[in-house]
């Protein structure tokens, strides 16, 4: 006499949630992988911006006298929409000399940006120096970069008033 079964064994209802656990274990490393990638193209998207934002500045600010409405010469414009534009002077030539730009940092891992910083037209650094060697020549995050502080790029330019940036140095500072 045969008996109809219905429905599945344990051993066939085993097999299936050992496939799919396999799979699962084998996703979510490429899954994980495939996000930071796109934060980090998110965020040297940020950083071309800011580029794009601080050479705009360096070109509409160079020549700035530095004086404000009592003839007081100030070292910097007032920071607006999360930049500053410092103004130096050589004898009676003033220059903008740097522009700080705050960015949206969306990676969380230390990493060299999945390689996406290869192609900046600058080098961004992780230190102030133009000649001090860099730990990371692109301005690795590090492990002291957190997601709940304002980051920023500062853009430093010659002394000349040419407008050629030296180097760029991605830093954080204060509270968002």
């Amino acid at each position: 006499m045969r008996k109809d079964t219905k429905g599945f064994t344990l051993a066939e209802l085993l097999i299936v949630v050992v496939i799919i656990a396999v799979l699962v274990a084998i996703g979510i490393p490429i899954f994980s992988n495939q996000l930071e990638k796109s934060r980090d193209a998110v965020s040297i998207s940020s950083i071309r911006s800011a580029y794009a934002v601080a050479m705009s500045d360096m070109l509409t600010y160079n020549g700035y006298t530095g004086e404000d409405g009592n003839g007081t010469r100030q070292n910097y414009i007032p920071e607006e929409n999360g930049r500053r534009i410092y103004v130096n002077h050589v004898g009676s030539k003033y220059y903008v000399s740097a522009v700080w730009v705050k960015v949206n940092i969306k990676s969380r891992k230390a990493n060299d940006w999945s390689g996406l910083a290869d192609n900046l037209p600058f080098i961004l650094t992780d230190n102030n120096s133009a000649t001090a060697p860099a730990k990371n020549l692109h301005g690795d995050m590090g492990k002291g970069f957190s997601k709940n502080k304002d980051a920023y790029v500062a853009f430093y330019f010659d002394s000349a008033g040419t407008g050629n940036l030296r180097y760029a140095y991605i830093f954080q500072t204060g509270k968002s």
